[in-house]
């Protein structure tokens, strides 16, 4: 049985969180080999770009990579940004299997973020401000994860 799953975040800080989001599904397909595969979307003044890794349909990490244009996206000043993102930067310290960090820029900023799922606990994820993923250590499938994104409107990058 599949379960969805996804990490956010809401609030103060909705329009960059949207985009940070960990885009999670649980399933494991039949399907074999090592794959990597990259999604994209655009749109009012943020681009996102999440990496998967997995093996047999398995993901067993996922980068994303997010940037955001100030002006574009309507924020008032880089130490505005750094204001909403302090929950964020704060709710993933000292998380096992993932590495978060954010550069910031004079006009922008990129948002980095690292989840190997073979190190991280399922069940802290799931605590995650915003979260929608129920926590059961089931894998998460590259191929639900792939239509979802598609649905969302990412384009996988080949």
């Amino acid at each position: 049985m599949s379960r969805p799953g996804q990490i956010s975040r809401a609030g103060a800080i909705a329009p960059l969180a949207a985009l940070f989001a960990l885009l999670m599904l649980m399933l494991t397909a039949c399907s074999s080999g090592t794959e990597t595969a990259s999604f994209t979307r655009s749109a009012n003044g943020y681009t996102t770009t999440l990496t998967y890794y997995a093996d047999a349909d398995v993901v067993f990490k996922q980068e994303t990579v997010s940037t955001v244009d100030y002006v574009t996206a309507g924020i008032e000043s880089e130490e505005a940004l750094k204001e909403q993102m302090v929950p964020v930067v704060q709710q993933f310290q000292g998380l096992e299997g993932v590495v978060h960090s954010i550069r910031y820029d004079a006009t922008s900023a990129t948002e980095t973020l690292s989840v190997d799922f073979r190190v991280a606990d399922m069940s802290k994820l799931a605590q995650l401000s915003g979260s929608a993923f129920t926590g059961e250590d089931e894998p998460v499938s590259l191929e639900m994860s792939r239509a979802l994104l598609l649905g969302q409107g990412y384009a996988e990058q080949k």
